[in-house]
């Protein structure tokens, strides 16, 4: 249970971190050309962009040091630095394939926010007083006080010249580098939706086989196929105690429990209401296809041999399937857009419409494999809207509430760690240890139930 739970919470913990950093991010919306005091935690969560200009503030460098050198150091590294060790991991693929992508994903995953926020400030200037009067040609830029807006020699050409290189970096290269991703898994792990499975019999003795759209299935692939269809399969349909047996192109799975069940429809109450029985049976069906598909995947990275794939192992097993990576580049896009208009004088509505079209989308498409990574990522975008408002209208008592609103649901969801798709994890992986047994024609007995913290029985 507890080992469940960490796991869960390592997928979370970045959804909560990129919830703090764009939050931090909006309370700009509320300080351009207004005179008003920011919210005094603001100063604190900024930091948690770990920039260098943060770390310079929290040591007041600039009260020790040169101020002006100090500003300029922080200004032009905390969107470098990100970029820097960007180009520092494929020298990591010397020492063990898949080993820079990993790393690379990472950095992008903590720094990204932070370095393209810190590329905005470093463009953008401020052109009006804190009453809101035009500094005129005293404007200045917002990371670099010391330098006029429209200084394009010396120092301000080599500014400019960081900061459109960042800004072609974080707004161009990246996200072409995750499609180049996206589209490399994509390719490579195609024959994972070459095939499904298709069930025979009564629930408590099901048989199931595997149908191809393309050849047959290699004597060395097809057990595990099999394995991961049963598991599915059990995860969705079946609990208590089942007896799996591996035949020669099928596997059966039959119930030795007196108190098993088969489950029927659909567990989600909401389902319920707009579904009939049929249309849950079939919805559940493809739910099992789903997982099946996701377990093959599984396999064939646990296979992989091409570096950019075993790198991209760790990110691509956080989503059902691994075509739902598109999040990723969809939450750093999203990063953008809200940064970009937090930049703008009068764009303060584009984040509340991006924060509520994404927190849709994700609510609709559940791309994660845990549906409660799922329900806190579309809940902190609805809390980024709200927080949009809050910093516009200087409600701090609602942006407040937005930023603890995520962390209250986190730990609401604590009190059920499982979900189905861990439930046809952790049983593929025990079928997946007794193969050899399986192979040999003996029979393997799993408990198909999923954990929580209750006496009750979870469907």
């Amino acid at each position: 249970m507890e080992s469940l739970l960490r796991k869960r919470m390592v997928m979370q913990a970045p959804v909560l971190l990129q919830m703090v950093q764009l939050w931090a991010v909006l309370g700009s919306l509320g300080q351009r050309g207004r005179a008003r005091e920011p919210l005094p935690e603001l100063s604190y969560l900024e930091a948690l962009q770990l920039t260098i200009g943060d770390v310079q503030n929290s040591f007041n460098a600039q009260c020790k040091l040169d101020g002006e050198t100090v500003r300029m150091l922080a200004a032009l590294g905390s969107p470098l630095l990100p970029l820097l060790l960007l180009l520092c991991c494929p020298v990591l693929e010397l020492c063990r394939p898949g080993l820079g992508v990993n790393v690379a994903l990472k950095t992008l995953t903590v720094l990204f926010i932070g370095g393209a926020f810190s590329t905005a400030e470093l463009l953008s200037c401020q052109f009006e007083d804190g009453d809101g009067e035009s500094l005129g040609d005293f404007a200045f830029r917002t990371a670099l006080p010391h330098l006029r807006c429209y200084d394009r020699t010396g120092i301000g050409f080599w500014v400019d010249a960081a900061g459109y290189s960042s800004a072609l970096a974080y707004g161009v290269l990246i996200p072409l580098f995750l499609a180049g991703l996206m589209v490399r898994q994509y390719i490579a792990l195609q024959e994972a939706r070459l095939f499904c499975a298709y069930a025979e019999g009564e629930p408590e003795d099901i048989t199931l086989r595997l149908q191809t759209l393309q050849g047959q299935l290699s004597k060395e692939s097809g057990p595990k196929r099999l394995l991961a269809a049963a598991a599915a399969y059990m995860a969705v349909h079946c609990r208590g105690k089942r007896m799996v047996r591996l035949h020669d192109g099928s596997i059966t799975t039959t119930s030795t429990d007196n108190d098993g069940e088969e489950v029927r429809g659909l567990s989600g109450k909401m389902i319920k209401v707009v579904a009939n029985a049929e249309a849950a049976r079939n919805i559940d069906a493809l739910k099992t296809r789903r997982l099946t598909e996701m377990l093959t995947e599984r396999i064939m990275l646990d296979e992989a041999e091409d570096r950019f794939l075993i790198g991209f192992q760790s990110l691509l097993c956080k989503y059902t399937l691994c075509q739902d990576v598109w999040m990723f580049v969809a939450t750093k896009l999203l990063a953008l857009a809200l940064i970009s208009c937090v930049s703008m004088t009068d764009a303060w509505k584009w984040p509340i419409a991006f924060s509520v079209a994404m927190a849709v989308i994700v609510g609709v498409c559940q791309p994660y494999m845990w549906p409660q990574v799922s329900q806190l990522q579309s809940f902190s975008y609805l809390c980024l809207a709200l927080t949009s408002v809050a910093f516009i209208y200087d409600w701090p008592w609602l942006a407040r509430v937005a930023l603890m609103a995520p962390v209250i649901l986190l730990f609401w969801q604590v009190r059920e760690p499982d979900c189905r798709a861990a439930l046809a994890e952790r049983l593929y992986q025990e079928l997946e240890s007794e193969l050899p047994k399986l192979q040999r024609g003996e029979a393997h007995e799993v408990i198909v139930q999923k954990l929580r913290f209750s006496r009750e029985a979870v469907p």
